[in-house]
């Protein structure tokens, strides 16, 4: 099945409702970007929020080092691929 919805999500915990309304519209063929503020959600004490997204998630280089967030997730993507997941994807959605 090819890829559906890459998902952009720019807030942190303190926006723990528009979390929950992004996570109800994920599937298995999306993505999850975090950046900006997005990032923090990788933090210890709240990364367990995304143990049950059916999706694949990144975050954004530039941001976690801007604000000094150690990454648990694993998946960091710099901004050129970045722009190949807004290219590989068939539409995205931003959740600010």
């Amino acid at each position: 099945m090819s890829n559906e919805t890459l998902h952009i999500l720019s807030k942190g915990p303190g926006s723990a409702d528009l979390f929950s309304k992004c996570l109800m519209t994920l599937n298995e063929n999306d993505h999850l970007l975090l950046i900006e503020d997005g990032v923090y959600w990788a933090t210890k004490g709240v990364a367990e929020a995304l143990d049950s997204i059916p999706c694949s998630v990144s975050l954004l280089k530039a941001d976690l080092e801007a604000r000094g967030v150690s990454n648990t997730l694993g998946n960091v993507v710099d901004d050129n691929e970045f722009v190949n997941l807004t290219a590989n994807y068939k539409r995205s959605i931003s959740w600010f």
